[in-house]
């Protein structure tokens, strides 16, 4: 019986590693990054990040009547922060300049 709740122990272990690791804030030396801040504010408090990549996500909605089709397009940055070596990375998503996501991931340095 024990060796099972090793070996479920261990299964939800290496399932909870597998996932991507989402936060709600990102510590800069004494100053704190959280959701909603302004992508000026990051780069005054963090620095240039390591990496950046911006592109443009549409969507396209249909209603109306008659049927009209409607597309709502917005800038999405995406910023890389390399916290150190055997430390997670940090990627910062900004959508229309504001953070709205910040994640941790593991890369091989």
């Amino acid at each position: 019986m024990k060796s099972m709740q090793v070996r479920l122990y261990f299964f939800a272990v290496c399932c909870a590693l597998a996932l991507p690791v989402f936060s709600d804030s990102l510590r800069c030396g004494t100053s704190l990054i959280s959701l909603d801040t302004h992508k000026f504010e990051v780069l005054a408090k963090c620095g240039d990040p390591t990496a950046a990549e911006v592109r443009n996500e549409c969507q396209t909605a249909f209603g109306g009547y008659p049927a009209h089709t409607f597309s709502l397009c917005r800038e999405v940055e995406e910023w890389l922060y390399k916290r150190g070596a055997g430390n997670f990375f940090k990627i910062i998503k900004f959508v229309d300049g504001r953070v709205d996501e910040i994640n941790d991931e593991w890369r091989e340095n």
